[in-house]
């Protein structure tokens, strides 16, 4: 009976104990983060810009840890895994000037360089406005791209927390004059033997690189619009202004009617750079084109009707005017009568039109030179040629003098009917006549 009495105080002595240091803990890591800041302006400091990503352009990746009733008998245990699971540094240091020494909290926070040195602070301040700080030689500085692990041991816990650790982000945006992004353009990055090569769509690119001096070089169909040497040592943003400019052409007539259909070609060093063809306003798309000289031919009905050079060296709109003219035809007849619905063809330009009620028909936009017209009206047909070198009418005479049903005539097939019909009333009244007097003789 007495020995479980003595085992039950020893018991309830043992709850109390830990009853107590549950209510009442010492030595309790209150919080671990990792940042790249600390804020030394509150009680206790605290971390800022707190991240679990890093990349090779940062100075230094910090460990921030909060205690709280601690003592300065105890210590902290810090060890760093690299991405290959290799212990890379192992640190334990106490958390206190004394082992008397109790506190309401301690920060405690170590700065690990990245890149840089190998001296690794070890920061601390407590309630007691103590102030701690040395320093800890590393193997190596921190390089490897990948996830490292911190494992912090406190009073035979231990705790985890990790960061990855990647290379500097180079951000392009590749920019005409006008400050507008260029669409599919090759970009090519190099640096010593490293060389990488991207082709964009929206002239937008991000990509990740060791940090170092590294050579832009931009292309476009072919030929260099840019080139720049950039120093990335962080995540780096840089917008390249290329010599590349937009081009709008718009296409004329001689008398400033949009040609609608035309085609448009460029050629620089006698290459065909660009061919189209221009909307119902006599734009072309817009051009995007390389600095240099252009040579700019426009054709109409398989026509040139207009070629013109020029050094492109800024984005610009430009207005070509053409030598294709407005015909139009005005068939009349021998009474400088209009003829409705007569036929005109053109077999060079494939076009076929009829006249209107006052005899006038619009040809078309046609290129400067000579053509062939053939005209149909009833049973007459002829044949015309014309040479077009400014807008114009055609004035075309036809032999019609008068008309019956499907028939015409002309005034001198007219007279000549006219003549005949009187010989023929005046054979007619002879005959009876003579007729008449050889009856009487007759009788």
């Amino acid at each position: 009976m007495k020995k479980y009495i003595i085992v039950s105080l020893f018991l309830s002595v043992l709850f109390i104990i830990s009853f107590r240091y549950i209510c009442n803990p010492y030595g309790k890591i209150l919080k671990i983060t990792i940042c790249k800041e600390i804020d030394l302006s509150t009680e206790p400091p605290q971390p800022k810009n707190e991240t679990d990503e890093f990349s090779l352009g940062d100075k230094t990746i910090i460990l921030f840890i909060l205690l709280a009733n601690n003592s300065g008998k105890d210590c902290l245990n810090i060890a760093l895994i690299d991405p290959l699971g290799k212990s890379y540094a192992n640190i334990t240091f106490p958390i206190g000037k004394t082992w008397t020494e109790k506190y309401n909290w301690t920060a405690c926070w170590i700065e690990f360089p990245i890149r840089g040195n190998i001296y690794a602070s070890i920061n601390i301040r407590t309630s007691n406005k103590e102030t701690i700080k040395w320093n800890y030689v590393l193997n190596n500085t921190i390089s490897s791209t990948g996830h490292w692990m911190f494992i912090i041991t406190f009073n035979n816990r231990e705790y985890k927390v990790g960061f990855t650790l990647r290379q500097v982000i180079l951000s392009l945006t590749i920019l005409n004059d006008l400050d507008e992004p260029l669409s599919d353009v090759l970009i090519k990055i190099s640096s010593g033997p490293f060389f990488t090569s991207v082709f964009s769509k929206t002239g937008n690119i991000h990509i990740q690189v060791s940090p170092g001096v590294y050579n832009v070089t931009v292309e476009y169909a072919n030929k260099t619009i840019a080139f720049a040497t950039l120093n990335v040592i962080r995540d780096t943003y840089c917008r390249i202004v290329a010599k590349a400019y937009r081009l709008n052409i718009k296409v004329l007539s001689n008398k400033d009617i949009p040609l609608h259909g035309a085609t448009v070609c460029l050629y620089r060093d006698n290459i065909k750079f660009f061919s189209g063809f221009t909307n119902k306003n006599g734009y072309t798309s817009t051009i995007l084109l390389p600095y240099g000289k252009y040579a700019i031919k426009v054709m109409w009905m398989n026509r040139t009707v207009g070629i013109i050079e020029m050094n492109i060296s800024k984005s610009q709109n430009i207005t070509i005017k053409t030598k294709v003219y407005e015909v139009y035809a005005y068939i009349i007849g021998e009474q400088s009568q209009p003829l409705v619905h007569a036929k005109i063809r053109c077999d060079e330009m494939n076009i076929t039109k009829y006249t209107s009620s006052n005899g006038l028909v619009f040809i078309g936009l046609l290129p400067q030179g000579k053509y062939t017209f053939y005209i149909y009206y009833k049973n007459i047909d002829k044949k015309i040629s014309a040479e077009i070198y400014e807008d114009k009418t055609i004035i075309i005479n036809l032999p019609v003098f008068i008309e019956f049903l499907n028939y015409t005539f002309s005034k001198q097939l007219f007279i000549i009917f006219l003549i005949e019909i009187n010989i023929i009333i005046f054979g007619l009244i002879i005959f009876t006549y003579m007729m008449k007097k050889i009856k009487d003789q007759l009788l």
